[in-house]
């Protein structure tokens, strides 16, 4: 009996013992757990109070950036595609896959430290990188405001491309065409035909035609219209939209609305401006030799919903010589032109460059394209090549009197005049042709180099008699 006692006894206690264990082992595997949990949620609460774009790594990221430039640019990298997978949804109406891309871009921006950079005036390179951070947070403001517009009004992606015009650039062979032979003769089957591949290799016609938006043959046959027989642009049917009838006057001739250009219009902030200005009273049209910079032309004419602009992609000399119809353009702006290539401390007479498009030839083609008493407006921040041009306007003739006559204008101060022709400093005005004030990359880009001195020239086709 006491055996079997004992047994029992022993039995019962290394059971109790057994389970005190396991209770012991729950009970710390329920506090590991709770453990846990209170640390998730430390961390979310972390995560929800730092503020919107910016990121857990910024600090240390910062700091990485001051002291390694090449973090900086590889962040500012990173940031540019994010903007461009962002305007690429946008375009397409994928709002959701839009701003997705554009938070991951204003995060990163947040870390590298938005702006960069003290007001100190650095190294050249220093420079650069500021003004493009600021133009990309310039950017991402602007797709921002974009998406906040939401689907308002859808975005007319085959209706931007009808307006947009890319021409091909050969212009060292049509210049020796020109000597060899005279003046060219362009038909329009050939331009049309050249005209829509461009849209499809280069500007996502072929995607637009994917997607169903619009077919070849539609396309083909608008490009065509809006051409004359000898390839010149037809501004009537480029600026009237599909299914919409012409309009008449009292008198039954079709009505039209002024048309005003610029010339080497870089990214499209300025003609952009002017065109959302002059909506309902006058169309744009820019005309821009670099593909990247025409996407972003294009880009901000369909976000911003803009139907008064058409975009000409190719070599401007090329293009008002050869596509432009005589007496059809009111005002041709130039705004910011690159001088001709010099020797170290030569005029810009004595230029070296072949390619320098603001030549006496050009300026007779512009001539040629402007209504009588149009207007031509060069505005700059070079006095150097201001007076040059001012020189070869001047001096351009045709059996007598000027082409060009020089606009008085009293509210601006005279620089300098040459060969009649006057140099005023300042800002063109709405009776210069620039319907409102507006700001373009290379305008921010010599502000941000303290190069703050504008000087312009402002003259009319001379009336014919």
């Amino acid at each position: 009996f006491c055996c079997l006692f004992c047994c029992c006894f022993f039995n019962l206690l290394f059971c109790f013992v057994f389970l005190c264990f396991l209770l012991f082992c729950f009970c710390l595997l329920l506090v590991l757990c709770l453990l846990c949990f209170l640390l998730f949620l430390v961390f979310a609460a972390a995560i929800l109070a730092t503020p919107r774009g910016a990121t857990s790594g910024c600090c240390s990221l910062q700091r990485r950036m001051c002291e390694s430039p090449s973090e900086a640019r590889g962040l500012d990298n990173e940031v540019a595609l994010n903007l461009m997978v962002a305007r690429v949804a946008c375009l397409l109406g994928k709002r959701s896959v839009g701003d997705k891309a554009l938070q991951c871009a204003e995060d990163a921006f947040v870390c590298g430290g938005g702006g960069g950079g003290g007001e100190g005036a650095g190294s050249q390179e220093d420079l650069f990188a500021r003004l493009r951070r600021q133009e990309l947070a310039r950017e991402a403001g602007f797709l921002r405001q974009a998406l906040d517009v939401g689907d308002a009004e859808p975005i007319d992606l085959a209706g931007g491309l009808g307006r947009l015009f890319a021409f091909t650039s050969r212009r060292g062979e049509a210049l020796v065409a020109v000597a060899q032979k005279g003046p060219r003769r362009r038909r329009r089957p050939d331009v049309v035909a050249a005209v829509l591949a461009a849209a499809q290799r280069g500007f996502g016609l072929d995607e637009c035609v994917r997607r169903g938006f619009t077919d070849e043959d539609a396309a083909r046959a608008h490009y065509s219209h809006c051409f004359s027989k000898d390839a010149r642009l037809k501004w009537s049917s480029v600026f009237r939209r599909q299914g919409e009838e012409e309009e008449e006057d009292d008198e039954g001739a079709a009505k039209q609305l002024p048309t005003k250009v610029e010339i080497c219009s870089g990214s499209g902030d300025w003609v952009v401006a002017q065109a959302e200005a002059d909506a309902g009273a006058a169309n744009w049209v820019c005309a821009e030799l670099r593909a990247d910079r025409v996407h972003d032309i294009l880009s901000k004419m369909l976000l911003k919903r803009i139907r008064n602009l058409c975009i000409l992609a190719g070599d401007a000399a090329q293009i008002v010589s050869d596509h432009l119809a005589a007496d059809s353009v009111t005002h041709i702006c130039v705004n910011f032109p690159e001088p001709p290539q010099t020797t170290r401390n030569a005029e810009c007479e004595e230029a070296e460059s072949q390619l320098h498009l603001l030549t006496p030839a050009f300026f007779r083609s512009v001539h040629a394209v402007l209504v009588s008493k149009g207007l031509l407006t060069v505005w700059s921040d070079n006095l150097g090549y201001m007076r040059s041009l001012a020189r070869t306007i001047g001096e351009l003739r045709e059996e007598g009197p000027t082409l060009f006559r020089c606009c008085a204008r009293e509210e601006h101060t005279v620089e300098e005049r040459i060969c009649g022709v006057a140099v005023y400093r300042g800002v063109p005005g709405p009776d210069c042709g620039h319907a409102t004030h507006a700001t373009s990359y290379f305008d921010r880009f010599f502000e941000h180099g303290q190069l703050t001195e504008r000087y312009f020239i402002v003259a009319s086709k001379r009336a014919e008699k």
